[in-house]
């Protein structure tokens, strides 16, 4: 999808998401979906709407209820930190959400976002 695609069915999401993100079943989903939205865009180049969307995910408390969407979150930051801030800095959180994810993950999700931060970085 292109940045206009992704950052319109993230407007309607935030005008009709009220329920939906206080709850348990869809939080996960939509935290998911929500830190790839903005990864694809920083590695794009689109700072600004990518921390947007890290901002609007603090903002709503979505990933504080539970360990693996914080992480998650930590490690959306770092690749937002990677391509406009520092790659030092950057690599560090992401090699920590990476550890965690082998540590207490299955291995098939501890793989899975191996091969998407490589993509990224």
């Amino acid at each position: 999808m292109d940045k206009d695609d992704i950052i319109d069915i993230l407007k309607i999401f935030k005008k009709n998401s009220d329920g939906i993100c206080k709850s348990k079943i869809f939080n996960r989903e939509i935290v998911l979906a929500l830190c790839r939205a903005s990864t694809i865009l920083a590695y794009r180049g689109f700072k600004e709407e990518s921390k947007q969307i890290i901002k609007d995910i603090e903002a709503q408390g979505l990933a504080e209820d539970r360990m693996f969407l914080r992480t998650l979150l930590y490690g959306t930051k770092g690749v937002w930190i990677y391509h406009f801030e520092n790659k030092c800095e950057g690599r560090e959180k992401i090699e920590f959400f990476l550890d965690i994810q082998e540590k207490i993950g299955p291995p098939e999700f501890s793989k899975y976002f191996k091969e998407r931060y490589k993509k990224y970085i």
